[in-house]
């Protein structure tokens, strides 16, 4: 895990456990959209939305992430923005939203999608918007909070799906919208929020929800809403670019199932706000974003979630075979199991003598045509293919002698040349 230190005696072996998190930028989307986005790092889909490159109203357009770009997909049948989803690429649905061309109305519709086509399923019982929080799977999912009705105020009704209809469950505990989610069904994470239209009151208040009933759990480090979630599980979640207040706009955070962390690298290369529709991600370790305002030109940026954990080893130095011939000043080439050393200089006279190591022992090899030492080596001299030039041909401080001789080295012997 992350910051372990430990000491292995019987080697003399020190390590540590370091974990690198970090946003980096990927290929942009094609057009302006403020959509919602489901699946996974390397196999997205982004929908509906509002969009500002356009028509300047609600869309179907749809569009899928690989990785390392996005192509156009099939566009869904009802207009609509603030919707929000849950699923994989071949496997989503998007719920809820404000239904238009203007005026716009508040739906409950659902539409999933196979990777193929999308497909009208059961209603919501009541209309939600502002990206009603989602979890879980097409044939197993969840939404609860949400705004019912376009100017935002906030809801508490929770709903499951069984994969053609929504029954209602268990109350949120407070009317609230924005709120960050992640997770299954029956074990779901919830986190922040806003408590009231149109959002100036926040909360930082996070439940566990087991299927049956809600349970609190350690609160945001700040009252927040709007946080990127579907990223992980119920018990190791990513959450970042919430919508408000401002500086969380450029915040990323990891909980662990006890509390959350600030990522201390974990700046978006753009900051903005209000992922909660428009981030997913398989776990806690990968994720994508898109889109997002403060401007209408960040809705086509994509930036990319990843996380690591390296182990570091400290090293060390092991005495190995000794050279034939005691000297200072000569020039190494090659490998460490293919070395090369030639030249070099005792306290009275400069040498001419190379030799060749195995790995494990030194062996004399042909000498310099001229002696000298602190010469230079090439930099990609090998044992078998070694270049040595200049250096030094005698020993008095006060003159010491120096040389424009160039040789190289073929293996088994050195030549002069230019």
């Amino acid at each position: 895990y992350e910051g372990q230190v430990w000491y292995d005696k019987s080697s003399g072996t020190l390590r540590s456990v370091v974990g690198v998190g970090a946003w980096s930028s990927s290929a942009s989307k094609s057009d302006k959209t403020s959509s919602t986005m489901a699946g996974t790092q390397t196999a997205a889909i982004s929908a509906f939305g509002y969009d500002y490159g356009g028509p300047d109203q609600s869309t179907t357009k749809a569009e899928e992430y690989n990785g390392s770009g996005w192509s156009s997909a099939p566009s869904g049948n009802t207009p609509r923005y603030q919707v929000n989803s849950t699923g994989t690429q071949t496997a989503s649905m998007v719920v809820g939203g404000n239904e238009g061309p203007p005026p716009y109305s508040t739906t409950g519709k659902t539409e999933e999608y196979n990777g193929t086509s999308w497909t009208e399923s059961g209603d919501l019982p009541a209309g939600r918007s502002q990206g009603i929080p989602m979890a879980g799977s097409i044939t197993a999912g969840l939404a609860t909070g949400g705004a019912d009705n376009v100017s935002g105020e906030p809801n508490d009704g929770t709903f499951e799906y069984d994969g053609s209809s929504w029954t209602a469950g268990t109350a949120y505990p407070a009317a609230t919208g924005s709120i960050g989610a992640v997770g299954t069904q029956t074990a779901a994470f919830f986190y922040g929020g806003s408590l009231n239209a149109p959002g100036s009151s926040l909360t930082a208040n996070t439940f566990y929800y087991d299927g049956s009933s809600f349970s609190a759990q350690t609160d945001l480090p700040v009252a927040s809403s709007g946080w990127g979630g579907r990223s992980g599980t119920q018990t190791a979640c990513l959450a970042a670019a919430a919508n408000s207040p401002a500086p969380q706009k450029d915040v990323t955070l990891n909980w662990d199932g006890t509390s959350w962390t600030a990522f201390p690298n974990g700046a978006l290369g753009t900051p903005r706000g209000g992922a909660h529709e428009n981030m997913c991600g398989a776990t806690a370790n990968s994720a994508v974003l898109c889109g997002l305002p403060p401007t209408t030109n960040n809705l086509q940026l994509t930036e990319e979630w990843n996380f690591s954990i390296n182990t570091i080893t400290a090293a060390a130095w092991a005495s190995s075979g000794s050279l034939n011939t005691a000297r200072w000043g000569g020039s190494t080439m090659g490998s460490q199991t293919a070395g090369l050393f030639a030249g070099g200089a005792t306290p009275s006279t400069k040498l001419n003598n190379s030799e060749e190591y195995d790995g494990t022992s030194w062996t004399e090899g042909d000498n310099l045509n001229t002696a000298r030492g602190l010469m230079a080596a090439g930099g990609n001299s090998t044992q078998t293919a070694g270049l040595a030039f200049a250096g030094t041909t005698t020993t008095g401080p006060d003159n010491p002698g120096v040389t424009n001789a160039t040789e190289e080295y073929n293996g088994t012997s050195w030549t002069s040349v230019n």
